[in-house]
Parts: C-alpha cells; sequence; structure tokens
C-alpha cells in the first residue's frame, strides 16, 4: 500500500515522517528513482531535441506557399481589371493630366505602355468573357496569358480557349494573337500616329531609336540585310564580323546611297569645331556641333573633303579675322581622279560606290589637293589611315600600306613561314 504524496507532506509537517523516507519525486540516496526517465530523453518541461528537416517537405511547402501567392496575385489582377472596367466612361483622365484611360493606367500605376493598352482593351472585353474572367480569378490563368487571351477571344469560343490556353505559353498565345487579330483601321491609325525615330548623344556614342509600323518595319529590315551583304570586312574584325556591327555598317550605307543617289547629292554635312592644333598636331579640342568630342584623327578624316573655315580669335575670344580653305576638290579634280582609279584604293577592296577622296598627306601636314595627293577610298576604308593607325602612301609609283604594326599590308593571303633547312 503505497503513500501518497499529500499525505507524507502532512506528515513530513508534523514530524511523523519516518527516518530515511523519502517524499515523492526524489530518488534514494545512492540510486535512480524507478520512475526516472532513461538517460538522454527529455524531461518535464523541456522541448524535444530538434530533428533535421525533411528538404522535400521543405520544398513542397515553399511550393505550396509561391502557388497560392499566385493565385492570390491573379485574384488581384481579376479585380483590378473589373474596377478599370468599371473606371472606362466614368473617370476623367484629362482632368488628372492624362491623355486617356491607358496614359493614366500606364503613369499611374507604373504600367509598360503597351500593357496599359492590353490592360485597357482586357477588362473591357472581360465583361463578355466570363468563362476567362472566372479562369483569371482562380489562378487557373495567368495575368499575361488574359491579356493576350482577350484580343481575339469571343463570346461562345472560351470552353476551346481555356483548353488550349492552360497549356500553352505566353509566347504561343502571344502569337496566335498576333495571326487571329488583324489590325482594324483604328488600331492602324494609332501605328501611324505613334511612329517615331529620335536619336542622342550618350557617353560619346551616338544612339537610335525607332518605332515604326510593322509593314514599314519589314520594309528598313529588308533594305539593311540587302545592304548589310555589301558591307566589306574591315581588317581584324575576322570572318564574319559580328552582325551588329554589320548592319550598323549597312545604316550608314544607307544614308550614303540617299544623298549621293539624288538629282543633285547632297554632302552629308557634318559641322565639326575643331583647334588649329587639333587638325594639324593630333591634339585635343575637336568636337561636333553637339558638343561631343572628338578623335583628332576623326576630325583629320572628316577635313579630307570638308570645307574649313578658320577663325582667328582674340584673348577674350572675339573673331578678328576669318579665312575660308578648300579641302574639297572640285568636279573636274574627282572626274579625272576616278578616271585613273574608278574604284577604292585599298588593296582587294574595288568597290565603286561610297567612294571618298582621301589626302595622302594630311591637312595638317600641309597636304595639297592634288591629282598627286589624292586616293578614292571608300566609305570604310577611309577610317583605316585616320583612327586605325593604318600608313598609306605613294612610293616609286606604286602605293604602300601598312599595317598599325608597320609591317607592310597587300592583298591575298599571308605568305607562307619560311621552312629551315636542318643542319
Amino acid at each position: 500500500m503505497s503513500v501518497g504524496a499529500a499525505e507524507l507532506e502532512a506528515r513530513a509537517r508534523e514530524g511523523a515522517l519516518p527516518p530515511g523516507a523519502a517524499a515523492a519525486g526524489e530518488a534514494p540516496e545512492g540510486g535512480a528513482s524507478p520512475e526516472s526517465p532513461p538517460e538522454g530523453a527529455a524531461t518535464a518541461g523541456e522541448a524535444p531535441p530538434p530533428e533535421d528537416p525533411d528538404p522535400w517537405a521543405v520544398h513542397e511547402e515553399a511550393l505550396a506557399r509561391l502557388d497560392g501567392a499566385a493565385v492570390a496575385l491573379c485574384r488581384a489582377a481579376a479585380a483590378f481589371l473589373e474596377e478599370v472596367a468599371a473606371a472606362s466612361g466614368r473617370v476623367r483622365p484629362w482632368q488628372e493630366g492624362y491623355q486617356d484611360l491607358p496614359h493614366l493606367v500606364a503613369s499611374r500605376y507604373g504600367f509598360a505602355a503597351w500593357k496599359a493598352h492590353r490592360a485597357v482593351e482586357a477588362a473591357r472585353a472581360l465583361r463578355g468573357l466570363p468563362g476567362i474572367r472566372g479562369a483569371l480569378r482562380r489562378g487557373e490563368l495567368s495575368f499575361d496569358k488574359v491579356l493576350e487571351l482577350c484580343r481575339f477571344a469571343r463570346p461562345g469560343e472560351e470552353e476551346r480557349l481555356l483548353a488550349w490556353a492552360r497549356g500553352a505559353s505566353v509566347g504561343e498565345v502571344r502569337y496566335r494573337a498576333d495571326q487571329l487579330r488583324a489590325a482594324g483601321a483604328r488600331e492602324e491609325r494609332r501605328l501611324q500616329a505613334s511612329r517615331s525615330l529620335r536619336w542622342w548623344h550618350e557617353e560619346r556614342a551616338f544612339r537610335l531609336s525607332a518605332a515604326l509600323p510593322p509593314a514599314d518595319g519589314a520594309l528598313l529590315v529588308r533594305a539593311l540585310e540587302e545592304a548589310t551583304r555589301e558591307v566589306p570586312l574591315l581588317p581584324g574584325e575576322g570572318s564574319p564580323s559580328p552582325l551588329e556591327a554589320r548592319r550598323a555598317d549597312a545604316l550608314v550605307t544607307l544614308a550614303r546611297a540617299y544623298l549621293g543617289g539624288r538629282e543633285r547629292p547632297v554632302p552629308a554635312t557634318v559641322v565639326v569645331h575643331a583647334r588649329w592644333d587639333a587638325l594639324t598636331r593630333g591634339r585635343r579640342g575637336a568636337h561636333l556641333a553637339e558638343g561631343v568630342a572628338l578623335n583628332p584623327e576623326v576630325a583629320s578624316r572628316l577635313a579630307c573633303t570638308s570645307k574649313i573655315e578658320v577663325l582667328f580669335e582674340g584673348e577674350d575670344g572675339r573673331v578678328l579675322a576669318r579665312s575660308a580653305l578648300r579641302r574639297r576638290p572640285p568636279a573636274w579634280m574627282v572626274r579625272e581622279l576616278l578616271r585613273r582609279r574608278p574604284c577604292c584604293a585599298f588593296p582587294g577592296c574595288g568597290r565603286r560606290r561610297y567612294l571618298e577622296i582621301h589626302h595622302l598627306q594630311s591637312f595638317g601636314r600641309g597636304g595639297p589637293t592634288t591629282l598627286e595627293n589624292l586616293a578614292p577610298l571608300c566609305a570604310f576604308h577611309h577610317k583605316l589611315p585616320h583612327e586605325l593607325g593604318w600608313g598609306f602612301r605613294r612610293a616609286g609609283g606604286r602605293e604602300v600600306w601598312t599595317r598599325p604594326n608597320g609591317m607592310p599590308y597587300g592583298p591575298g593571303p599571308s605568305p607562307p613561314p619560311e621552312v629551315v633547312p636542318r643542319c
């Protein structure tokens, strides 16, 4: 018959606890309690030792949370499109400083301009497409898929389109939309009205950006592809040279062809301001009229066939005198030069179009504008003796080209290495 802990405690207070008796929960001296937990086990009030998490379980939990967040995002997107549809006709964008509702959505909520237009169109279309609207709200279709689907979906086709779109990528849906949706008169007018071309200078590089209707863009691409095939390779660029670089050369080629092919050819006028020692001694001090600094060798190349005006300035910057120097050879001299040498003088080039007249002895070294000091070079090879450090001179009645390292350059493959016989 065991004695309870409460009774033992009462006897101890009364002094009736037998000697050697232990209170409940205490182990006798020199022994362990029969109810003590095994060594290493957690006692009452202590947390069990942590177990290593199952990596697969962690992965599944994180993925489930991500899926839930995606569904919430789609639900929020559906609610946003419903509000956009409700705002159409109620909100007055011009009172907020915007042109129309897509402009407001793009500027106020940080959408790209093209996506804002798609979002407004989709919001209006979803009024008659409850199946697609419900699929977006449930997270079965993403926001981007719905924007593309609404470009061509019609009531009555939703079930078939939903079954296809669930397994298709956004790119596939967009491609089908581009195929099935013919540009209406309103969209065509929008494309024509939004065409643009702008250019600017950034870190001394000339940059160009254009937005064209699809047909005009295809025409430009075709012209660039054809011109790219005619662009000669510059030495050292390898074969083939980078496609982007050849396309850039092709664009310049088209500009030259237009300027030179008119009934009255228009010289490509580029205004350069240069200090006298920038042209004569290769020092800094040349820049475009827009303020972009130029390498002195670029200014020297442009001076080959340019009209040069020399302004003498006082210490205070006032112009004291003006003098014009004619560097452009007269028409009769150009005709005679091209009769003698009707193609580019670079070895192996042979191009007869887009030729520029090069001064063998540069302007800075007193080179005259005479037939003996002139040679035709195509626009691409004209850069070699200027910016790219090549040498070009006449010696003993023949033309000599040298690489930047001083080694002679000639057409055709390099000569085979000399074979030294063994002793």
